[in-house]
């Protein structure tokens, strides 16, 4: 089961972590990590009157936090989350678009859930369970970090399209598929080298995959790591260089019309579009697959611009655009575009054994440094 999801936001303030949201139909749950125990916790509701919508309060006693922080919510019953300081903790207000009852879940004492639902009675499987959430809280690393879910990093490498989904198509016939499943085979390679590292491919041949299925592998496996590799391409010639994508909402006009390429497929064949986008509730960055990506990009950029020279390595940043295949995951995860296949320089150097394995042996290095420094 894929499941309908969310957007996270991370706060500037120490004490809340993170915040990540799961919508519904009927109802939204929302995950909340402190960095400080929460002693008591009241619930309020407040009807509609006078022309005012209806609210929930949250009041956390214990946590301190220095200002006010709120975000909207594009959901049938929540419009808008608001973190205030409050004399003794911390209050959460929800907007509503109508009335609606809210109930809390304490998991840890510094980690809530906040249900907010039409009435007592909605149940709405399509959410993870709480205890689903716990255990996904320890396999990330969001809350003991010193702890250990499995004894092996565990990496899913996602080659990007396949099958009659064969991607971009370069200037002399490459095919954005196959450099993807190329340098994803080189990528696990160099991951094997490490003995604390196990390997797991969503493809390793030239078979279609749904994005659902894909994310669907990654989830099933508990994943510490999610890596999405594709080829870039553009409509001119003119465009080069190398990115790496977290999901949020698009960094730049270039971050938006790659996603609206990458994407085009899940559209047409597994209604994705409908699926996820329509329930990504706000906008926000997940810390850490952020973290993820500027630690990859840089990586690979420093170590290509040694082997082939500044003025041939183009380094195009780290970036955010709504991937699907990024959405539904429930693990850090990146979406690396390689080079542009639609330049002749860039497709030329993507062709060869050489940058190939450049860019997966750094990009493995910088990963496995990155996932050294979660511990």
């Amino acid at each position: 089961m894929v499941w309908l999801i969310f957007s996270i936001c991370v706060f500037a303030a120490d004490v809340v972590e993170q915040v990540r949201l799961f919508s519904g139909n009927d109802q939204v749950r929302i995950m909340i990590h402190l960095n400080e125990p929460i002693e008591r916790i009241n619930t309020q509701s407040m009807p509609g009157v006078d022309g005012n919508n209806p609210k929930v309060y949250i009041k956390l006693k214990g946590p301190k936090i220095d200002e006010q922080t709120g975000f909207a919510v594009d959901h049938t019953l929540v419009s808008r989350l608001v973190f205030a300081p409050s004399f003794d903790g911390v209050q959460l207000t929800a907007n509503l678009k109508q009335t609606a009852v809210a109930k809390v879940h304490r998991l840890r004492d510094e980690l809530i859930v906040v249900d907010i639902k039409k009435n007592e009675h909605t149940v709405d499987d399509s959410l993870p369970t709480l205890d689903t959430l716990e255990r996904w809280v320890n396999q990330v690393g969001l809350v003991e970090k010193s702890q250990k879910v499995s004894e092996k990093f565990r990496i899913v490498i996602d080659p990007g399209h396949g099958g009659d989904a064969h991607g971009a198509v370069g200037t002399t016939g490459t095919r954005e598929a196959d450099i993807a499943l190329e340098l994803s085979k080189r990528l696990g390679y160099f991951f094997e080298k490490y003995d604390n590292v196990e390997v797991i491919y969503t493809r390793e041949d030239d078979t279609f995959l749904t994005l659902s299925e894909r994310t669907a592998i990654a989830n099933k496996s508990n994943a510490d790591v999610f890596i999405s590799i594709h080829a870039n391409a553009a409509p001119t010639s003119d465009l080069w260089g190398i990115e790496t994508y977290s999901m949020d909402t698009a960094s730049d006009e270039g971050a938006a019309r790659v996603a609206a390429r990458e994407n085009s497929v899940a559209e047409k064949t597994d209604g994705t579009k409908d699926m996820l986008l329509g329930t990504l509730v706000t906008t926000g960055t997940n810390l850490l697959s952020k973290d993820l990506a500027e630690s990859v990009q840089m990586g690979v950029i420093s170590d290509l611009q040694s082997q082939y020279g500044k003025e041939n390595i183009r380094d195009l940043g780290a970036k955010t655009a709504l991937f699907y295949v990024l959405v539904a995951t429930r693990m850090p995860a990146i979406l690396f575009e390689a080079s542009f296949v639609s330049n002749p320089e860039d497709e030329r150097r993507l062709r060869t054994p050489h940058f190939q394995n450049a860019i997966a042996k750094s990009m493995a290095e910088s990963t496995y440094t990155w996932l050294e420094s979660q511990e």
